[in-house]
């Protein structure tokens, strides 16, 4: 993509561009805020020297003034071609660039594909994909206070135990969660039919930090608590509609036959957990399956 971020440093936890505010730590690295409250214990990722709740004002003066220099380029260019006169190539800012975005791209096709990756567009309740039946619109920051509010089932903590009713065989369902981790967002989707059951988890983000996380699902059976089915598999973005990665395999998969074995009455337990790997960490292919 000839699209690329306008000299704006990427926050060394969640990877996305610097957006105010920005703190540092005693060694002067910078974090954003999101990404610094959520560190336990609250060291620096980079020097592991403790975090601060000291701004970084100069850079954020950098990043405004960036994003002024932006929309004062994408006027020029607007007014050149009202004037008629020859078009050429310039930046432009992307549409949610008021929201905090610092994306900036020259070609139509770069901004069409940052449109369905920008954390920070508008965004519909997840649960509307999988079932139609919430049409909340709200940004990202957003969406786990709707959940919390409207579909607090719905809400998926890592590493606790879910258990999952109606597994059966024979049976369809469907199931969505929303999990946040610090400052990432992940949908976790359930899909139980005929062929097994399948989990697929989707980062919101772009599909480039999307494969740096690796996400597990730890299947604990109901019958022999000594059973357990253990699957990793990498993300997907949630750019990748849920059925896409169903109908690839590229998703967690408990075979019909072992359903029985794990199930118990029709309720299924699983736990999930998700971890970043640096990109020279991760393997061309993840064992999918592992059975304890």
């Amino acid at each position: 993509m000839s699209a690329s971020a306008v000299d704006v440093p990427e926050c060394p936890v969640c990877l996305e561009t610097l957006t105010a505010p920005i703190l540092q730590c005693q060694g002067g690295h910078s974090l954003c805020s999101a990404c610094s409250s959520a560190l336990a214990p609250p060291n620096c990722p980079i020097c592991r020297k403790p975090m601060t709740s000291m701004r970084n004002w100069t850079l954020e003066d950098i990043i405004e003034k960036a994003r002024r220099r932006l929309f004062t380029a994408a006027s020029a260019a607007r007014a050149a071609a009202a004037r008629g006169a020859p078009a050429r190539a310039v930046k432009r800012a992307c549409a949610n660039a008021a929201a905090g975005c610092a994306y900036v791209f020259t070609a139509a096709r770069d901004a069409e594909d940052h449109g369905r990756e920008c954390i920070f567009r508008d965004m519909l309740c997840p649960l509307n994909a999988a079932f139609n039946n919430c049409f909340w619109i709200g940004k990202l920051k957003q969406m786990m206070d709707h959940f919390k509010q409207k579909h607090p089932s719905n809400c998926l903590v890592p590493g606790s135990e879910t258990e999952v009713r109606g597994v059966r065989e024979g049976h369809s369902a469907r199931n969505v969660w929303l999990v946040a981790q610090g400052n990432m967002h992940f949908i976790v989707s359930m899909k139980t039919d005929p062929d097994g059951v399948d989990w697929v988890v989707q980062h919101i983000g772009s599909k480039k930090n999307a494969n740096l996380y690796i996400y597990e699902i730890h299947v604990i059976s109901k019958q022999d608590a000594a059973r357990r089915a253990v699957f990793a598999e990498r993300c997907t973005s949630d750019a990748e509609a849920a059925d896409a990665s169903f109908g690839a395999g590229r998703c967690a998969a408990l075979p019909p036959r072992l359903v029985p074995h794990f199930a118990r009455e029709g309720t299924l337990a699983f736990r999930f957990s998700v971890r970043k790997m640096p990109p020279a960490a991760l393997a061309p292919n993840i064992t999918n399956l592992t059975l304890v």
